[in-house]
């Protein structure tokens, strides 16, 4: 999927979703506009490089690309500080156990 400046992969998963918005419930008081418009589950793949780059990108991945099922295996939470993501947790999904978290860089 197409961001403009990048590019996304979008997860179908009406299990994330539902995940996703009883988590936005819960934290509705503390929720930007952002967090508060319409979701939908991706992987970034790019973001924030020149349109012409994005869509080069695109074209590129769109060839090749072929739907697949993945395994999502847990949730983790980061805090935005205006540069670099900051790791607050990572569950593993129905074990109530921190999980390792790899970094997602700014």
């Amino acid at each position: 999927m197409g961001l403009g400046t990048g590019n996304a992969y979008r997860i179908e998963s009406p299990e994330l979703d539902d995940t996703r918005w009883r988590l936005a419930e819960a934290f509705e008081p503390l929720l930007i506009p952002q967090d508060r418009a319409d979701w939908v589950a991706h992987v970034t793949v790019q973001n924030k490089v020149k349109s012409s780059v994005a869509k080069a990108t695109k074209d590129m991945i769109a060839a090749e690309f072929r739907p697949r099922r993945i395994a999502i295996i847990g949730l983790a939470a980061y805090h935005y500080r205006e540069g670099p993501w900051e790791e607050i947790a990572g569950y593993a999904y129905g074990s109530g156990h921190k999980m390792k978290v790899t970094t997602m860089g700014s």
